[in-house]
């Protein structure tokens, strides 16, 4: 079954609902190109951990955008989000943290630690990333990420689902199953479905409980976390400990990663990429600032490198997406 007409549920944060032009944000990319029926209930500066709402389209916890799904939306196939990008910048996250609690084979329970740097992540590990940030070359590189990505999704069933198309959908390998890519998403020995049973004073409870939402809710639809791109402003400390947990959560409930992190030569730590790649407002022909279209009054950190504008949509988000939905 291809994309065309399917239902996808878009939560998170500002990244997910576009900042200033959500228009086009990358779920407006990804649904237009696959022909996927959108709705997106992502609000800017929305967190994992509880947040205040400073403003009717301000701040909150993305787990409570559940609330916002009008009565009578079509169910979803598909459920996409983000988050993470506003708890790096909270006070003391380290010190709120938490572990995801994964269910050993013997039946005993593996604390899956927030800060174990040795664990492996995709296209290396943890020290591999902090090496890059002191200095060293940055080798991410995917040849496919300045082009369209053209793919069949599939979804429903899991006969369905192993009839891959030929331009790169394949059944799920080793990999993909231990970095939470495969498809089956049954979870034996947890708590259920019920986000009151994790703890919602940490930023793993609250990233498992808002899994844990999504499946209580719509128990069919499939589900894909965004690990966005690495952050300007946040220390590397802070968003390696982050995506570890959540990583490891989406891992445990079997949710797919569109992994923008680690699969796209994005980093908006290099001034380069943070100029050529995000913007802070909207430029003077009314889409997403670049260079040629608004000048910064604190250019040296402006724009912040948080929020990708068209350009970066459209070359490294969108594709890395879509192959995650095409692997589904």
């Amino acid at each position: 079954m291809d994309c065309n007409g399917k239902v996808l549920y878009a939560f998170g944060d500002s990244i997910i609902e576009g900042h200033t032009y959500p228009q086009r944000s990358c779920a407006d990319v990804v649904a237009d190109a696959e022909g996927i029926r959108l709705f997106k209930f992502a609000r800017n500066g929305a967190a994992i951990l509880p947040r205040p709402m400073t403003r009717p389209d301000l701040g909150g916890q993305i787990i409570d955008q559940c609330d916002e799904v009008p009565a009578g939306t079509p169910a979803p196939d598909v459920i996409l989000f983000d988050g993470g990008t506003n708890d790096g910048y909270m006070d003391g996250i380290m010190d709120r943290l938490g572990a995801v609690i994964n269910r050993a084979a013997d039946g005993d329970d593996r604390m899956a630690v927030a800060g174990d740097r040795s664990r492996r992540t995709r296209g290396g590990d943890a020290r591999d990333i902090v090496r890059r940030d002191d200095g060293a070359s940055h080798d991410s590189v995917h040849s496919d990420s300045a082009n369209g990505v053209a793919c069949d999704c599939h979804f429903g069933d899991a006969a369905t689902r192993d009839e891959r198309s030929s331009d790169g959908c394949k059944q799920d390998s080793a990999d993909d199953i231990a970095h939470g890519h495969a498809d089956d998403h049954d979870v034996d020995g947890v708590a259920g479905h019920d986000a009151l049973a994790f703890d919602r004073s940490t930023f793993a409870g609250c990233f498992e409980a808002t899994i844990a939402e999504y499946r209580r809710r719509w128990p069919a639809a499939r589900i894909v976390y965004v690990a966005v791109a690495k952050l300007a402003g946040v220390d590397m400390e802070i968003q390696l400990a982050l995506r570890s947990i959540e990583l490891d959560a989406c891992r445990k409930w079997g949710v797919s990663v569109a992994d923008v992190f680690d699969d796209a030569d994005l980093d908006p730590r290099r001034a380069a990429d943070r100029i050529a790649y995000s913007f802070d407002r909207n430029g003077s022909d009314g889409l997403p600032g670049t260079p040629q279209t608004v000048t910064y009054e604190h250019p040296e950190h402006q724009p912040s490198g948080t929020h990708p504008n068209l350009i970066a949509v459209e070359r490294f988000y969108a594709p890395v997406i879509r192959r995650a939905l095409c692997a589904l």
